[in-house]
């Protein structure tokens, strides 16, 4: 999952917020580049806290940026999520990869500990020691099935002093993954085998079974069914920056409102996004707006109902 564009001014903003906060992070790649301003594509921390608690920790100096969380997603097991925030008009937004795995029970196998002990300072913001950066790229480039970027890092790290890397490994990641990692190096792994720590497919379910009560997205209700032009402009917006949005009306039979929930809603409230819908009713979404004329208006109300969500 990844935002089309992310504003770098905004990306820097977000770095700053965290810093100000006192939260103890480390950009794990790219951090130069968003120091440059050259930055279009999420951005990758490592927290030493849970996202939750990261999130409401800086949550004073990113409304300060105008910055507001407003979904926060568990893709990985182990505590790992992305945070989106939106501007509070949702003109804007910023993608916020928060890595928390203390166990490397996640799909990558990375302990976040290890990482943090080995931050450095970077150009502007605290980064992953060079070495912890090449092993995890190994990881997420061998996971992602991206052979040309995985050559490319594995001949990098095939110029460290090899007992050293692997100590490194050995002591970052999970002993399935280490052996990858090691295997991949040695030239002697298969680019096309990806081994998970153990456990994981069935905490991955688990995770997955979860958002049926607990859904993601967010579900918006307009009162006027007639304000299609209202509700496709809101949509317009929050597609800036959410992955998945979608817009319908609410059919008025009991069968038919149920299959409309199972089929159409709940897709997108079990994803990182949010579901527009004209006319109110049963059962009833996370929010309910009047139609306004004012669009900035309407999206703040959105934005901020979005954010309240995640409040303690």
């Amino acid at each position: 999952m990844g935002l089309a564009t992310t504003n770098a001014r905004l990306a820097a903003a977000v770095l700053d917020s965290l810093e100000g906060s006192g939260l103890e992070f480390a950009v794990l790649h790219g951090e130069e580049a968003i120091a440059a301003g050259d930055v279009t594509s999420d951005l990758d921390v490592v927290v030493a806290i849970h996202p939750i608690a990261a999130v409401a920790q800086a949550a004073a100096q990113l409304e300060s940026a105008g910055l507001f969380p407003v979904i926060v997603w568990d893709y990985d097991v182990g505590g790992t999520a992305t945070v989106l925030l939106a501007t509070r008009d949702a003109s804007e937004g910023v993608q916020l990869d928060l890595m928390y795995d203390p166990s490397g029970r996640g799909k990558y196998g990375a302990r976040t500990g290890p990482m943090l002990a080995s931050r450095v300072s970077g150009v502007r913001w605290p980064t992953v020691g060079d070495e912890h950066r090449i092993a995890y790229l190994i990881r997420k480039r061998h996971v992602k099935g991206d052979e040309g970027r995985l050559n490319v890092l594995l001949s990098e790290a095939r110029q460290i002093f090899q007992p050293q890397f692997m100590t490194l490994v050995r002591e970052t990641f999970s002993r399935r993954v280490a052996d990858s990692i090691q295997d991949l190096v040695d030239g002697r792994g298969s680019a096309r085998r990806v081994p998970y720590p153990g456990g994981y497919r069935f905490r991955n379910a688990w995770r997955r079974a979860k958002r049926i009560l607990h859904p993601t997205g967010f579900w918006v209700e307009i009162a006027d069914e007639s304000a299609a032009e209202a509700v496709v402009e809101v949509a317009e917006r929050f597609k800036r920056f959410l992955p998945a949005v979608a817009v319908g009306v609410r059919p008025s039979g009991l069968l038919a409102r149920i299959g409309w929930i199972l089929s159409i809603v709940a897709p997108v409230r079990w994803r990182a996004g949010v579901y527009l819908s004209g006319g109110f009713g049963w059962p009833r979404g996370d929010l309910r707006l009047a139609a306004l004329g004012d669009l900035d208006i309407l999206c703040s109300q959105i934005v901020h109902g979005m954010n309240t969500r995640l409040r303690p």
